[in-house]
C-alpha cells in the first residue's frame, strides 16, 4: 500500500482550534480597545466641558460681577447621546482677586459611574476701562482701580490737606480732597460728601472714592423685602476696593428723599445673624433704629437714619460704618509748616498700625481711644518737636480759627486682616482708613467755668438750600474768640471737640440711639491767653464765587474746585483759602506781622483764567490786622457774566 503525505484529520482539527482561541483572544483585544477609545473619548468630552467653565467664570468682565459669582452650580449637557452632569464650586483665595474653581464632570457607562475632575485658580478678565483710571464694574463713576489712560491728579495743599504716603517704594499716597466736606439740607436730611483720592508718585490718579454720609428721616415699612448688605472691601494693588453687597430678604425703610432712599432701604442687619457680612456695625449687631434717638420704631413708623456710602459701579451703596478711632485738635496754623505735617503723619500711620493690631489680637474694646497728639509728641518729638505746638496755643486777645482731625479706620473681616504684614513696605495700601478735617462737623464747647476767657463758635450744620435765591450760605465752627487773660489761672481754659463715633458724628447731628450716644469721642486743647501785643497775628476773611453755566452768561454758583488754583499775597506773611461749608464760599486766611497796616492781593494762577477779583486787593488798618474785625469779602467772579462789574458780596 502506498503511503499518502499531507495534514491528518487530528492535525486539521487541532490546528482549527489553536485559531479559534486565537481568534477569541484577537476579539477580547479589539473589544477592549474599542472601550478604551470610547471612554478616551468621554473623557476629552468632560475635559472640555470642565476646562469650558472654568473659561466662562475666568471670563466675568467686570470685579463687581466676579466678585458676586455664587458659590457653585451644576447643570446638565448631551452629546452624542451621552448625558453629562456637571457640578462645579468656587471659593475664594487669599488674594480676593482670585478664585479656587473645582469642576466634577460625571457620566454613566454601563451603569458604572464615571468621574473626571478639574480644578484651577482664576482672575476675571478686565475691560480696560478697569484701570488705575478706569471704573471698577459695569457702571460709571465710583471707585476707580486698574490699566486705563493716565489721568493727572493736582494734590491737595496743607493745611487743609494731609496726604499719607501708603507704599513708600512706589510713592502711591492718599488723602481727602476736600477738607471741609460739601453740606446739603433737605428738610430734616443732611447729605455730607467728600472724596478719597490714591495717587502715585508722578501724580497719577489710581483709586477714587466718592463718599456720602447721610443723616435721613426713614419711613419704616411692613414685611421684608430684598435689599443689600453691606458692600465688600477687598485688599487690591494700591488700595482697597468696594463691590456691593448681596442682596438678602430683610426689614426695610424709605424715603420720598432721593439722597436718602438706598439708605433707607438698606440699612438693616440681617434678621439674628452675627456674621461680619451681615451686619453695618459689628459693635452694634441687629441694630435697631429709633423715632427720636431713644423710642424704639416699628413699621408705620418715621425713624432717624445714617449711612455711610460709596458710588459703586455709578450708584451710591450703602457700605459697614464709619468707625472713628482718633480724634484731634489743632492750634491755630499748626499744620501750616511742613514739619509739623511730617510729624502728624507719622502719627497718622502709628494710629492705624495700633488699631489694626488689636483687630489681630481679637475684637477691639467698643470705646478705644488711642494717645492723643500732643501726648504722642512727648513720647516720639523732641523738645522742639513739642514746644512748636504748646507755642502755638499761647494766644493773645484776638480772633484764631482752630483745626479738628479725625483718624478713621474700618472693622474688617477676617479675610482683610490676613492680608496685611506690617513687614511688607505698602502694608498701609491694604487697611480700609480715612484722615478727614472735621472742623466743620465736630461740636465745639467752653466749658461754662472758661467761659470768662473763650467764646468758640458751634452754629447749625447748614448751607444753602435755594441757590436760585440765594448763592451763598455758610456756618463758622472752631472758631475762637480770646476775651480778656488766663496767664495767671490755673488750669489754663480748655476747648472741647466732642464727635459721635459712626456715622451720625460725619453729619454733625444729634445721635441716632442710645448706643450712638453712648459712643461718643471728645477731645481738648488747652489754651492760654495774654495780654499785650502779639508780633503775629491771624486774620480771616470770606471769598464768594459766581461763574457761568456752559457758555451762558447767567451766573451760577461756583464749586468747590473753582477755588483750587485762588491766591491771596499779603505784603507781609502768608495766606492760604480755605474751602468751606458751601461750595461757592472759601475764606482767606492770612498769618501777618502784628501793629502793621497791610494790603492783600488776589489772583487766579490758571492761564487765560476768567476769574476776576471784586475788589482785586483789600487795604488792613493796624487796628483791623490786631483785632481781625471788619475784615472785607471779595467777590471771585467770571468775567463773561453780564455786569459781573456789578457784583459784590457782604462780610
Amino acid at each position: 500500500m502506498k503511503r499518502q503525505s499531507g495534514f491528518g484529520l487530528i492535525e486539521v482539527f487541532i490546528s482549527f482550534l489553536l485559531v479559534a482561541g486565537t481568534a477569541g483572544v484577537l476579539l477580547q483585544l479589539h473589544k477592549v480597545y474599542l472601550e478604551y477609545s470610547r471612554d478616551g473619548g468621554y473623557r476629552e468630552v468632560a475635559l472640555r466641558l470642565a476646562e469650558s467653565k472654568i473659561d466662562e467664570i475666568r471670563s466675568t468682565d467686570s470685579l463687581s460681577a466676579f466678585n458676586s459669582l455664587p458659590n457653585g452650580g451644576n447643570e446638565q449637557k448631551v452629546i452624542d447621546n451621552m448625558t453629562f452632569e456637571l457640578d462645579w464650586t468656587i471659593s475664594p483665595v487669599g488674594s480676593l482677586m482670585e478664585k479656587e474653581v473645582d469642576v466634577e464632570v460625571s457620566w454613566a457607562v454601563d451603569a458604572a459611574l464615571q468621574t473626571f475632575s478639574l480644578s484651577s485658580r482664576v482672575v476675571p478678565q478686565l475691560q480696560i476701562i478697569e484701570g488705575p483710571v478706569g471704573n471698577i464694574g459695569n457702571g460709571g463713576g465710583g471707585t476707580a482701580g486698574g490699566a486705563g489712560p493716565q489721568v493727572q491728579y493736582t494734590p491737595g495743599s496743607i493745611p487743609d490737606i494731609v496726604a499719607v504716603v501708603t507704599d513708600p517704594d512706589t510713592g502711591v499716597k492718599q488723602e481727602t480732597t476736600k477738607p471741609a466736606p460739601d453740606v446739603q439740607n433737605n428738610d430734616e436730611d443732611v447729605v455730607v460728601s467728600f472724596d478719597s483720592i490714591i495717587y502715585d508718585g508722578s501724580n497719577n490718579r489710581l483709586i477714587q472714592s466718592d463718599t456720602r454720609t447721610v443723616y435721613c428721616s426713614c419711613d419704616y415699612q411692613n414685611g421684608l423685602q430684598s435689599t443689600r448688605r453691606p458692600a465688600r472691601p477687598y485688599s487690591l494693588p494700591n488700595g482697597i476696593y468696594w463691590f456691593e453687597g448681596l442682596t438678602e430678604e430683610k426689614e426695610w425703610g424709605d424715603s420720598d428723599n432721593p439722597d436718602c432712599t438706598v439708605c433707607c432701604n438698606d440699612h438693616f442687619d440681617v434678621g439674628s445673624s452675627s456674621l461680619f457680612e451681615d451686619n453695618f456695625n459689628q459693635f452694634n449687631k441687629g441694630h435697631g433704629h429709633t423715632t427720636d434717638g431713644s423710642s424704639p420704631a416699628s413699621a408705620g413708623q418715621e425713624y432717624l437714619e445714617s449711612c455711610r456710602m460709596l458710588r459703586i459701579d455709578g450708584f451710591f451703596r450703602v457700605i459697614p460704618d464709619w468707625n472713628l478711632v482718633a480724634l484731634n485738635v489743632f492750634p491755630p496754623s499748626y499744620l501750616t509748616d511742613a514739619d509739623n505735617v511730617q510729624l502728624y503723619q507719622e502719627y497718622i500711620k502709628e494710629i492705624v498700625q495700633e488699631y489694626v493690631d488689636e483687630q489681630k489680637a481679637g475684637p477691639p474694646e467698643v470705646d478705644y481711644q488711642p494717645v492723643s497728639y500732643r501726648d504722642w509728641l512727648v513720647n516720639n518729638g523732641d523738645e522742639t518737636d513739642l514746644d512748636a505746638f504748646d507755642s502755638l496755643t499761647e494766644l493773645f486777645i484776638a480772633f484764631y480759627q482752630l483745626a479738628a482731625r479725625a483718624i478713621y479706620v474700618d472693622l474688617m473681616p477676617q479675610s482683610l486682616l490676613d492680608a496685611i504684614d506690617f513687614n511688607d513696605a505698602n502694608w498701609l495700601t491694604k487697611v480700609p482708613f480715612n484722615e478727614v478735617n472735621v472742623t466743620l462737623l465736630a461740636n465745639w464747647e467752653v466749658k461754662d467755668s472758661d467761659k470768662t476767657y473763650l467764646e468758640v463758635t458751634n452754629e447749625p450744620v447748614e448751607t444753602t438750600v435755594d441757590r436760585g435765591k440765594n448763592l451763598f450760605g455758610t456756618y463758622s465752627r472752631g472758631y475762637v474768640s480770646t476775651l480778656q487773660e488766663s496767664s495767671a489761672v490755673n488750669p489754663q481754659p480748655k476747648v472741647y471737640a466732642s464727635m459721635t463715633r459712626y456715622n451720625s458724628g460725619l453729619t454733625g447731628q444729634e445721635p441716632l440711639s442710645p448706643f450712638d450716644a453712648g459712643s461718643v469721642f471728645e477731645t481738648s486743647l488747652t489754651l492760654s491767653v495774654s495780654s499785650g501785643s502779639p508780633t503775629t497775628t491771624f486774620i480771616s476773611g470770606k471769598l464768594e464765587c459766581l461763574t457761568r453755566q456752559g457758555q451762558g452768561s447767567t451766573p451760577v454758583a461756583c464749586k468747590s474746585q473753582d477755588f483750587n488754583n485762588t491766591i491771596a499775597t499779603p505784603t507781609n506773611g502768608s495766606c492760604t483759602i480755605r474751602k468751606d461749608s458751601d461750595p461757592a464760599t472759601a475764606f482767606y486766611e492770612c498769618t501777618v506781622s502784628a501793629n502793621q497796616a497791610i494790603t492783600i492781593t488776589f489772583t487766579h494762577n490758571q492761564a487765560n483764567s476768567d476769574f476776576v477779583f471784586n475788589p482785586s486787593s483789600v487795604n488792613f488798618s493796624s487796628d483791623q490786622v490786631n483785632t481781625n474785625t471788619n475784615i472785607p469779602c471779595v467777590m471771585q467772579i467770571n468775567k463773561n457774566i453780564t455786569n459781573f462789574g456789578t457784583y459784590s458780596c457782604q462780610p
